[in-house]
């Protein structure tokens, strides 16, 4: 249950909205303008969580290959709108192409694990998957192959 519900809350796309919902409010306190460039990095998950980073054993799901591929799957599928009108960014990159160490302490951010890999972290017998795009009528196959 508080499981399930934690992780289904962090990994939707509503949290990161609402960030930058903030943020662009706060760029107009700024600068008065609405529309003002606006760039998003380092949006992704962790699997398993990083080395530095307590575990939660109430929650063994938390940094699941599922859990990852279930936060990616909702970056993907975002049309970069924000809600109340307000403009979304001009971009937003993944975090990141491959797992890293940061200061020493491995992390598993990566849809590949290492540079030399040739298969996605996410990769099912190397079949592509689809995925309905929030607004449109269509699927589009993204990087979750």
């Amino acid at each position: 249950g508080d499981c399930k519900a934690k992780v289904s809350t962090a990994t939707h796309i509503t949290y990161t909205k609402s960030i930058l919902q903030a943020a662009r409010k706060r760029i107009k306190m700024i600068t008065g303008n609405d529309d003002d460039t606006m760039w998003v990095g380092e949006n992704g998950w962790s699997s398993p969580m990083a080395s530095d980073h307590p575990k939660f054993p109430f929650c063994p799901d938390y940094d699941s290959l599922s859990t990852f591929r279930t936060a990616y799957e909702s970056f993907l599928t975002w049309d970069m709108t924000l809600d109340d009108g307000l403009k979304g960014p001009d971009w937003a990159f993944y975090f990141t192409m491959r797992d890293s160490f940061n200061g020493g302490a491995g992390e598993s951010f990566g849809l590949i694990r290492t540079c030399t890999d040739t298969t996605c972290k996410l990769s099912r017998q190397g079949s592509a998957t689809s995925v309905k795009s929030p607004g449109t009528n269509g699927t589009r196959t993204g990087m979750i192959i």
